[in-house]
């Protein structure tokens, strides 16, 4: 039996070392795919939340706009039925009489110079089943009968002009002998959708 020679041996351990030296970067190349994938998951999740994260807050933004916007023009409704009280379109003003109201109680004016009045409701004008501020009889920006505006100019970039409507009412004079002629205003006013709206209202004594 003849023996293998030292120098016959040592090709073969070479090459068997240069086999396993090889297949170490092999594997190592295969990890490496796989934590790149995991980071380009992890990066895509990232952004995608961030994006969700951008429209959301744009689309916050966009409501906060629109209902300030309705607010604004509810609160022009509002001094703009002021101004017709006060009759002060015209000069000498030509504040709004007594007799200007309908005289059945409660109900709103349905002639063209009673558009907006309303008298002696049972409910507030928001909750009063067939009133509308939407449209009449509740007054839009600017009206006074049909023919005669108020001179306050219109809301700019909303989707339907603001509404009013006046009540006159009796308020009971502490200390008085005649009661008191007040006036509850109830405006509404519309952002730049008409599904965004505000409600308003306030009582002014003259």
């Amino acid at each position: 039996m003849t023996n293998a020679s030292p120098m016959m041996a040592a090709p073969r351990m070479i090459a068997a070392g240069a086999a396993r030296r090889a297949a170490v970067p092999r594997r190592q190349r295969g990890v490496t795919l796989v934590i790149a994938l995991m980071f380009m998951v992890a990066l895509t999740l990232l952004g995608v939340g961030m994006v969700r994260s951008t429209t959301s807050e744009e689309r916050m933004g966009a409501n906060s706009r629109d209902y300030d916007l309705a607010f604004a023009a509810a609160e022009a409704a509002l001094r703009d039925a002021e101004i017709r009280i006060q009759g002060v379109y015209v000069n000498p003003s030509a504040p709004l009489a007594f007799t200007s109201f309908p005289t059945t109680p409660n109900s709103c004016g349905t002639t063209t110079a009673q558009r907006g009045l309303c008298y002696g409701l049972d409910e507030q004008a928001f909750l009063k089943s067939g009133l509308s501020l939407d449209a009449s009889p509740s007054a839009p920006l600017g009206y006074v009968n049909g023919t005669t505006v108020t001179g306050t100019p219109a809301i700019q970039g909303v989707g339907q002009a603001p509404n009013y409507l006046i009540e006159i009412m009796q308020i009971q004079n502490v200390g008085g002998s005649s009661p008191l002629i007040a006036y509850r205003i109830t405006s509404k006013g519309f952002g730049r959708r008409t599904t965004t709206q505000v409600l308003l209202q306030e009582v002014v004594v003259y």
